[in-house]
């Protein structure tokens, strides 16, 4: 079918395109070291997913529990639901897809965490967990320092979850490059301040 034989409205993508794209991100983690997590917010697609984790992703990255639903359906593995999960339903959910896959939640609540592993308990299964601070986009996250190694301590104390380590999203930073230079020396020392209270608690992140 020629593509101006297609019904209008259409999906269309251009595979060079995509595949370019992905290779030049994949390409840079791999320059700089950094582990490639995609949030598949961008394409909601399992197929590019594949393609993306083909190419070194060490995961993926979703927004609720039914996307990450989806991509383990498609028998995709190691998701980080990136937001917090609420409601009893939710978190059941989230503990039975870690009964099969590794799943790891962003949490900035105590009692978000308390339930959280009763689920994964009545599910007999395990959830890595990530202490969200706020790195100053104000969005979520608690603040850098001691309160987030205490909820690390928490965690690490709640059956049926396991400490995996700190989650921020510096969302704030943009605008002309100098503004974002300052802004990226801002958010360096918060995740500074962050850093600063693990190693002072002895407690590896």
């Amino acid at each position: 079918m020629h593509i101006r034989e297609l019904p209008t409205p259409a999906l269309t993508i251009d595979l060079e395109i995509l595949e370019r794209n992905l290779d030049r991100m994949a390409g840079y983690c791999r320059e700089h070291r950094v582990g490639l997590r995609p949030h598949i917010k961008t394409h909601k697609t399992p197929e590019v997913a594949r393609m993306q984790l083909a190419r070194g992703a060490v995961g993926l990255t979703v927004a609720k529990v039914g996307e990450a639903e989806v991509m383990a359906e498609a028998g995709l593995d190691n998701i980080l639901i990136a937001y917090p999960v609420f409601g009893t339903e939710n978190l059941r959910r989230l503990a039975a897809l870690a009964r099969t896959r590794i799943i790891l939640v962003a949490l900035d609540d105590e009692a978000t965490a308390q339930e959280l592993s009763r689920a994964a308990q009545a599910q007999r299964a395990t959830v890595g967990v990530l202490v969200e601070f706020d790195a100053g986009f104000h969005r979520c996250g608690l603040e850098p320092g001691p309160a987030c190694v205490e909820l690390a301590h928490k965690v690490r104390g709640s059956p049926g979850l396991e400490f995996r380590g700190l989650m921020t999203y510096y969302g704030q930073v943009w605008g002309a490059e100098d503004e974002r230079r300052q802004e990226v020396r801002r958010v360096a020392e918060r995740i500074g301040q962050a850093l600063a209270a693990f190693a002072a608690a002895g407690m590896a992140v």
